[in-house]
């Protein structure tokens, strides 16, 4: 049986990067393969959040101490190459894991404290790429296949790494990005290679968690949280890019909560960019009128969500949950391609998309104008889409190949 490496930042407490692994692994199923691919990132353990699988360390796949026939890299925002920012995003997790030697301990009272970044990027991503998920497979030729699955690329490459980018992506045996604006960034850059373009693998995930299931659980989870027996909620979460909007917030939740008689649930799913200090900060400023939903389980975040009325948020994979269950959903205003790409490849209304704050109560009767089915029936385009191009993925690591 082949051996398949998935590579992305499922190490991290963030509910869509957990959900990748286990989506592609049930697409996989769904195919009847017998393929079922390891879990790699930076940080080895069990995966957090409740997930059920165990990640591996990449390097030992890189330095061939382990091995896999063929990696798939992905899904994720990770096609970058500012490794400093995302080595910078894993330092609160590193600092919890990192164990200190009594020479280490005596070094930094002479020397002070070191920088964890760097020695983060020195530990976990020393090896060669222009970028910790960009790898090109002439450089690694003991991988059969490097694949790229559900990515994204959100910035433009600088010059110094484009040469290299374009490499490893015109080495690549597959490319599948989910939206054009990260497509147009590789062909600005010199990928000649064929690149897919399709939604987010995470779009699936109504075809793998029975909805009336979890809704049950997520009612019955936010009962014991003091929502109330047969009251309809709107689901809401947000980072602290919001923080200096937590006033108008307030005011358009309690708006809404108000006019619509609908209980305001805040639910933190991605702990790593400090939903919960966040929402609990909005709670506590709001004389704590709403409800925090404080759960860890990526699987009681879906519950919630499918057991809300409406989502509110500023995650991409809060919004792609509710979108795939049909539950309707707005974005809020967050500046990155990401969220703008997700709505046009999903041919969904840009009118989702919150230009402020200000607009939440707003936009809430912007969603009573579309049909009954405007999401359901966009989400099974959605799907039958990414179902046809992973197919393609299907095909190249079969054991059959």
């Amino acid at each position: 049986m082949k051996k398949i490496g998935q590579f992305c930042t499922c190490d991290v407490e963030n509910y869509g990067d957990i959900l990748y692994p286990i989506c592609l692994n049930k697409i996989l199923l769904a195919n009847n393969s017998t393929v079922e691919p390891k879990a790699f990132s930076f940080i080895e353990g069990a995966a957090l959040g409740d997930a059920g699988y165990n990640v591996s360390q990449i390097q030992k796949v890189l330095n061939n101490q382990e091995a896999i026939s063929s990696l798939i890299i992905g899904g994720g925002d990770i096609i970058r190459s500012d490794k400093f920012m995302l080595a910078s995003h894993y330092v609160s997790l590193y600092r919890h894991i990192r164990h200190e030697t009594i020479l280490q301990k005596i070094m930094e009272k002479i020397f002070g404290i070191p920088d964890l970044v760097l020695e983060f990027i020195e530990k976990y991503m020393n090896y060669e790429a222009s970028g910790p998920f960009i790898i090109d497979k002439n450089h690694f030729n003991h991988l059969n296949e490097v694949i790229y699955c559900s990515c994204g690329v959100p910035f433009e490459f600088p010059d110094q790494v484009k040469s290299l980018v374009t490499n490893a992506f015109n080495n690549a045996s597959f490319i599948y990005l989910r939206d054009e604006q990260s497509k147009q960034k590789l062909i600005n850059v010199g990928v000649t290679n064929k690149i897919h373009v399709a939604p987010d693998l995470i779009c699936t995930i109504s075809d793998f968690f029975d909805f009336n299931t979890h809704k049950k659980n997520g009612l019955e989870i936010l009962y014991a949280h003091g929502l109330q027996d047969g009251k309809d909620f709107l689901c809401f979460q947000a980072n602290p890019t919001c923080r200096s909007s937590i006033d108008e917030i307030i005011t358009q939740l309690t708006k809404i909560k108000a006019e619509r008689n609908l209980e305001i649930v805040l639910l933190p799913i991605g702990y790593c960019h400090d939903d919960d200090v966040i929402l609990k900060e909005i709670n506590d400023r709001s004389n704590n009128q709403f409800i925090y939903a404080n759960v860890h389980s990526i699987y009681d975040m879906l519950s919630i969500i499918t057991a809300s009325s409406v989502f509110i948020g500023t995650s991409m994979h809060g919004n792609i949950t509710a979108f795939s269950y049909g539950i309707p959903h707005l974005v809020a205003p967050i500046n990155v391609d990401k969220m703008r790409g997700f709505l046009d490849v999903c041919n969904l209304s840009n009118n989702l998309l919150l230009d402020s704050w200000k607009e939440m109560a707003e936009k809430l009767d912007f969603l009573d104008t579309l049909e009954r089915d405007y999401f359901s029936s966009r989400a099974i385009i959605a799907k039958d889409k990414i179902y046809k191009v992973t197919d393609n993925i299907f095909k190249l690591i079969s054991d059959e190949n």
